[in-house]
């Protein structure tokens, strides 16, 4: 069963802040709307329902996105309908994944028509870590992002897209490493890893401190220096190291 929730509902998010309000943090923003003890759960305690879920775009948007993103709806349903979805839409390659929520620019319901934009929770799960939530909210709004303004939308204008590219373009590495940075992992994929790992994996990350970055640096320069070949990386004549991307 489809649960599809309205985005322009008149129930509107009052944020509590503007958007010229400097922030440090996303979480700081989240504190103010949710629990403290859930936002910083191990424990599974949270899931989706109309309100939240808006409420956790909303403040995503703002501050990942500076609030660009037009609010779209949100459909939940369980991972055998989003596969019935798949396959009706001949992507059976994708059918064959897990997910635990996904964007898609357009899709055809079941009269056939055309429904432009969604982001699909799949709920077989239950409750989530409200971390876990945040960090699949993330993930797709990223990916609305660049399939509506981004690399991913130039590349179709192109014909040159490639299921894929999505996890591998400028905006996909950008976003990530800012929300990395305060404290929010983003993961490309599962890993094979179970609900239960992913949820106390992205629960308990933390970013690190530039201490623990400066040592992470200094351990490479290390390595290079005793002549360890780490590839794609190299160690200049001055002493700086080299990423070689090709």
């Amino acid at each position: 069963m489809l649960r599809i929730f309205n985005p322009y509902s008149k129930n509107r998010l009052k944020l509590g802040f503007s958007l010229t309000e400097s922030t440090e943090n996303v979480f700081d923003l989240f504190k103010r709307h949710f629990p403290t003890d859930m936002i910083d759960s191990l424990d599974k305690k949270f899931e989706f329902d109309s309100t939240n879920i808006f409420q956790i775009f909303d403040i995503l948007n703002f501050h990942f996105f500076g609030g660009i993103l037009n609010r779209i709806p949100f459909t939940m349903c369980s991972a055998n309908d989003f596969k019935s979805i798949l396959i009706q839409i001949e992507k059976f390659k994708d059918a064959e994944y897990e997910y635990y929520a996904a964007y898609m620019p357009q899709y055809k319901n079941d009269k056939g028509e055309i429904v432009k934009q969604t982001i699909f929770i799949i709920d077989d799960c239950g409750k989530m870590t409200f971390k876990f939530a945040v960090s699949c909210m993330m993930h797709e709004m990223i990916h609305y992002y660049d399939f509506t303004r981004g690399t991913i939308s130039r590349l179709i204008k192109r014909g040159a897209y490639r299921r894929g590219d999505e996890h591998f373009t400028p905006e996909f590495q950008r976003y990530t490493a800012f929300a990395a940075s305060e404290g929010l992992k983003i993961m490309p994929n599962g890993y094979g890893k179970n609900f239960d790992e992913l949820n106390r994996e992205i629960a308990e990350f933390k970013p690190l401190t530039e201490e623990e970055e400066n040592a992470g640096w200094k351990k490479m320069v290390d390595r290079l220096k005793a002549g360890e070949d780490i590839p794609g990386v190299a160690l200049a004549p001055n002493g700086n190291v080299v990423f070689i991307v090709v």
